[in-house]
């Protein structure tokens, strides 16, 4: 029987995708992987990584820089619906037992939602379900 992953052994899946991030992160903004991963480190999104309950280790390095460094316009982030405007808000209830009480990953949310032809990445999953918890 293969190993699950729990709070015991979640840290052993998290080097490779940070130094991925930091990497990012240093290219985007052009500073050394140095800052960079000192910037990663003091994120929100990094002390949520660290918690195996998050399920964020499910995230792929490029979805964690997107969760942890989102994308600005003109000084504003970007938002496609607006805010109460959420396609996703009609399946709220859905979202949130899958999350608190099926324990299902935000990747896992967002292929039910698609079996409900509700297109939608694992990231906005997670950011929905920050926003309504």
């Amino acid at each position: 029987m293969p190993n699950k992953i729990n709070r015991k052994n979640v840290h052993l899946l998290l080097p490779g995708k940070i130094a991925r991030v930091a990497s990012l992160l240093a290219k985007s903004r052009k500073l050394t992987p140095l800052e960079a991963l000192t910037a990663f480190y003091r994120s929100p999104v990094y002390r949520q990584l660290e918690q195996e309950e998050t399920k964020l280790w499910h995230f792929s390095p490029e979805q964690l820089y997107a969760v942890a460094f989102p994308r600005r316009t003109a000084g504003r982030t970007q938002v496609r619906h607006g805010p109460g405007r959420s396609s996703l808000l009609p399946h709220r209830d859905m979202i949130l037992e899958a999350w608190r009480k099926q324990r299902l990953s935000a990747r896992a949310i967002a292929d039910k939602l698609a079996a409900l032809n509700v297109s939608t990445t694992p990231q906005n999953v997670w950011k929905f379900i920050q926003t309504h918890s």
